[in-house]
């Protein structure tokens, strides 16, 4: 009988394919769905999580959410919801057990959920160099086995438009824009593991998985990719700073060259800035129109929300093929639960972005380097979360990764603090992780 272990290992390794199989009422479950959810047997585990207030929100909000099916006009939208984001619970709490007892699985296992990405990366930048490979796979078998077919399924009219647009890329996945926010949290999470378990193969992981968010064609994803990579280099220069009193020569030329490319750079992406920003502006305008319907139904139902299913059934359609969702995490919380269920969503991400910062900060190497990981790749995820609607946890790609990273944070805590005497200096290969 499989363990938790050997399911963390099957959902990590099956989270770039997923693999959907036959449908359960309505639901179209993957491989990495289901061996995420067979993982429950981590529940065992959850005293080695409930030190962390982010653990904390997160159960909560789980049956927060649970309870509003009681005012929700579709059930069925509301198990989809539960149902999903029970891997993100079982995988932490199979990984944090894991990194504690069999540290050489937990490598492993982290290693094939984020170096399976490099093959996301390869698709993105193919369809977009070759729009008609993107055109035959929507039309292949293969599309149906990677993707859920209710995202498949909305293709037509306005809909479609980010889907089978040229300028657009989206790899094995539908949409260009988790697309991106999905290589960027893989991307961030390979940079900083490739340094920690010194591996060429996980560098280069990262660096096509953040090259290939540009041929996503995604404007948000660009931004984040600017924003992220600006904010943690700098954070790498400042902690070495503070750290020896000395800035290293490398970051010195990488802060040099990045000025120079900038102003060599800038009189030839004025034009293409101002289509972007043109670009930008015209989808931030659709996003306001949303958030302007959705302040309007706030005043009528600030404390319970329209329940789950409640926003499809009261959006206008204003001639597209189905009703657009809110494009907003927060905003999708308080439609689902109410307020509450925002306020507790908020409560997870701050002590989420917190929990990491602070063992960038004070962590031994080995915490470090996973926790830069965690909070660039959460970071990227959390700004992109405000225009989109994959949620706080991502979507079904996003949620293992997240969740695994997390779950080998704990873990390399808890080393550290059985283990005063482990070397806090950037010579330690490997996490040190007590056997017993």
């Amino acid at each position: 009988m499989l363990g938790s272990k050997q399911w963390a290992y099957i959902s990590g390794a099956t989270s770039t394919f997923q693999l959907h199989v036959v449908p359960l009422g309505g639901i179209y479950p993957s491989i990495c769905l289901l061996s995420g959810c067979a993982a429950a047997g981590s529940v065992r585990y959850v005293r080695e999580l409930m030190r962390y207030p982010w653990f904390w929100f997160t159960c909560i909000l789980f049956v927060l959410q649970a309870l509003s099916l009681l005012w929700s006009p579709s059930h069925r939208i509301g198990a989809r919801t539960l149902i999903y984001q029970i891997p993100f619970i079982t995988l932490s709490l199979a990984m944090v057990h894991v990194a504690r007892h069999n540290p050489i699985a937990a490598e492993r296992i982290i290693k094939v959920t984020v170096a399976g990405t490099v093959i996301q990366a390869l698709a993105v930048i193919l369809f977009r160099i070759l729009p008609q490979y993107k055109h035959a796979y929507l039309n292949s078998v293969f599309a149906d086995l990677f993707e859920s077919a209710n995202r498949l399924a909305v293709f037509g009219g306005e809909d479609q438009s980010n889907v089978v647009d040229p300028s657009k890329s989206a790899g094995f996945t539908t949409y260009p824009n988790p697309a991106s926010a999905w290589l960027g949290l893989a991307g961030m999470s390979a940079w900083y593991l490739s340094r920690l378990y010194k591996s060429r193969f996980l560098t280069y992981v990262a660096v096509l998985d953040c090259v290939a968010v540009f041929f996503t064609g995604s404007k948000a994803g660009i931004l984040a990719a600017c924003a992220v990579i600006t904010l943690m280099t700098a954070l790498d220069i400042a902690l070495q700073v503070a750290r020896t009193r000395k800035l290293e020569i490398h970051h010195a030329i990488i802060a040099c060259f990045g000025v120079a490319a900038i102003g060599v750079a800038t009189p030839f992406f004025v034009e293409g800035a101002a289509k972007f920003l043109g670009d930008s502006s015209f989808t931030l305008s659709s996003r306001q129109e949303l958030w302007a319907f959705a302040k309007d139904e706030f005043r009528v139902h600030p404390i319970e929300g329209l329940g789950f299913g409640g926003w499809e059934r009261k959006v206008p359609i204003q001639g597209r093929v189905t009703q657009m969702p809110p494009h907003n995490a927060f905003i999708i919380l308080w439609s689902q639960s109410g307020i509450l269920a925002v306020l507790i969503g908020a409560g997870f991400a701050s002590t989420f972005l917190w929990w990491a910062f602070d063992r960038i900060r004070s962590g031994v190497y080995s915490e470090r380097m996973v926790a830069k990981g965690l909070f660039a790749g959460y970071l990227w995820l959390f700004i992109q979360a405000q225009g989109e609607n994959f949620g706080l946890f991502g979507e079904d790609h996003m949620k293992p990764i997240l969740a695994l990273m997390a779950g080998l944070l704990a873990g390399l805590r808890y080393q550290a603090l059985n283990d005063p005497e482990q070397p806090r200096n950037d010579e330690v290969i490997a996490p040190k992780i007590a056997l017993g």
